[in-house]
C-alpha cells in the first residue's frame, strides 16, 4: 500500500497522534544517553567531546567529497548547493547536518560545564 492510498483512509488528526507515538520514544531514546554523557562530562569524561569532534570531521570530509566536482572546475570559493551537480547536493546537505550536530553538542557542553 503506497502512502497516498493510506493517507486517504487515515485522517490528518490520526497521523498527528501516530506521529506522537513515534516522536516521544525517539526523543527519549536520544535524550537519555545524551544527558548521561553531559553529566559525565561535568565529572571530567571527554567522551562527548570526542563524539562532537568525530561528527565535525565526518561533516568536513563529506563536504570535501561533495565539492570535488567544483574543485575540478577550478571553482574553490562557492557557497550554497546551487552550483553542485544534483547527486552531490544531498551529500553537501548531509555534511552540514553533521557539522551542525557537532556545533550543537559543543554548545551543550559549554553550557553544561559553565
Amino acid at each position: 500500500m503506497n502512502g497516498r492510498l493510506l493517507a486517504r483512509y487515515v485522517g490528518k488528526d490520526w497521523w498527528f497522534l501516530l506521529g506522537l507515538q513515534v516522536a516521544i520514544p525517539a526523543l527519549v531514546t536520544v535524550a537519555a544517553p545524551l544527558l548521561t554523557l553531559l553529566f559525565r562530562a561535568r565529572q571530567g569524561d571527554f567522551t562527548l567531546v570526542w563524539i562532537a569532534l568525530a561528527a565535525a570531521l565526518v561533516g568536513v570530509v563529506l563536504l570535501f567529497f561533495a565539492k570535488v566536482p567544483l574543485y575540478r572546475q577550478g571553482r574553490y570559493f562557492t557557497f550554497g548547493s546551487r552550483a553542485l551537480p544534483k547527486p552531490q547536493r544531498r551529500t553537501y546537505r548531509l555534511a552540514y547536518v553533521f557539522i551542525g550536530a557537532s556545533l550543537l553538542l559543543m554548545l551543550m557542553l559549554l553550557v553544561a560545564l559553565t
